[in-house]
């Protein structure tokens, strides 16, 4: 902070401090809706994100099912044939 006058300030000197006082407040303003629409932009892209990581589990996990399908469709293809070929044989 910075110290106070040791006399009062001038009306010129008054109007230069309350310019640039007024300046100060404009320029953090400025940098408050900056930072809020990078906040605004943050927050979407890790919406999209997050959708994306839920569809990809989701996609993963009927793969997985997919090939636990695929395993017992050829275990069973497996077991048939082991009764075939024990069919033939006798």
């Amino acid at each position: 902070m910075s110290s106070l006058p040791s006399k009062p300030l001038s009306s010129t000197e008054a109007a230069i401090a309350s310019r640039t006082q007024r300046g100060q407040v404009k320029t953090l303003k400025a940098t408050i809706l900056d930072l809020n629409k990078e906040v605004s932009d943050l927050k979407q892209k890790l919406e999209i994100s997050e959708n994306k990581n839920k569809y990809l589990l989701e996609s993963s996990k009927k793969a997985e099912q997919y090939l636990n399908n695929y395993i017992k469709v050829a275990e069973a293809a497996l077991a048939a044939k082991d009764i075939i070929i024990s069919d033939i044989v006798k």
